[in-house]
């Protein structure tokens, strides 16, 4: 999405600034840009989660044309600091992005008010239909297709629109803020399971877990297994998790956020993120949690097998 941007606005600037923990689809646009002429720097994240906000501010550039740093992290759901990042591009002329697919529907936040120019949404991520999503343009703001071949949307994307998706992304949204109460209900399973586990587990960490995160990601080292291990085995009792991102699960290659929040190796490799939903209930945490007690107390008779 925000490569239409750029490339509609090239006179301006060719810097791009966005984040080392961003989503592939982001970070795959960037390399693309990279390679036609725009130059980017990759902001660091601290092992916490945390944006590193001091060197942001460094490499803003006369010449930097955008910014795109998500909301929140799919991965650890760890927030970032959007409004602080506005405010040092408040008196610029700079484009910015955020990848909002983590977070819309879970934060409180209106186009009106949130200080973005470009803002990316999908709605399966709120229980609507795959395949469809929207971009958020502020008025004004000029963006380039790239893709042609027809005049639908205004000429920036060819094909007949899905009607029938579209609809159903807009029942999803309506739903889904009759239902703002579910968010702190998954919280407290989501608090719940945390604890559970720290307390019957030693040496667990909850990656992020001393950042602001958002109420439904758990992302978890276990110290007594390898994540690859713990994945089967948690498949072989039904359980749906992954090691890292989704759209990332035909790839052997470790969490590149977890690598980019400078964990160790063992720790990234030893990681599993755990979500939580409209679907989810207390006994479906216990179930999950009794699962993992008793994995750990296999791992400690040198068993690594499935249970």
């Amino acid at each position: 999405m925000s490569d239409m941007a750029v490339l509609a606005n090239r006179a301006k600037g060719n810097h791009i600034i966005t984040s080392k923990t961003e989503h592939p689809a982001v970070l795959q646009s960037c390399k693309y840009l990279s390679t036609i002429g725009f130059d980017v720097d990759y902001v660091n994240t601290s092992p916490d989660g945390e944006l590193d906000l001091i060197q942001f501010q460094k490499n803003i550039k006369k010449n930097t044309i955008l910014v795109s740093i998500m909301t929140a992290n799919n991965e650890t759901g760890c927030l970032n600091p959007i409004y602080s990042i506005a405010e040092l591009l408040n008196e610029t002329d700079i484009f910015f992005h955020t990848d909002a697919i983590q977070s819309f529907g879970k934060m409180d936040f209106l186009v009106n008010t949130i200080p973005v120019d470009l803002m990316s949404v999908s709605s399966h991520k709120i229980y609507g239909p795959k395949g469809i999503g929207f971009l958020y343009k502020r008025r004004g703001i000029q963006i380039k297709n790239i893709l042609h071949g027809g005049a639908q949307e205004k000429n920036l994307r060819p094909g007949t629109e899905n009607v029938v998706a579209i609809a159903g992304f807009a029942e999803a949204v309506k739903q889904l803020y009759k239902k703002k109460d579910e968010r702190k209900r998954i919280e407290n399973l989501r608090n719940m399971f945390e604890q559970e586990l720290q307390k019957a587990i030693p040496g667990i960490i909850i990656n992020g877990g001393k950042s602001n995160r958002l109420f439904c990601h758990s992302n978890i080292y276990f110290p007594f297994y390898s994540g690859d291990t713990l994945l089967m085995n948690l498949d072989l009792q039904n359980v749906s998790v992954s090691s890292g991102s989704a759209c990332s699960s035909g790839s052997n290659a470790p969490s590149h956020v977890l690598e980019a929040m400078q964990l160790p190796q063992e720790q990234i490799n030893s990681s599993l993120r755990f979500s939580f939903g409209r679907y989810t209930n207390k006994r479906d945490v216990q179930n999950v949690v009794n699962i993992l007690k008793q994995l750990y107390q296999k791992s400690k008779t040198g068993l690594n097998s499935s249970v």
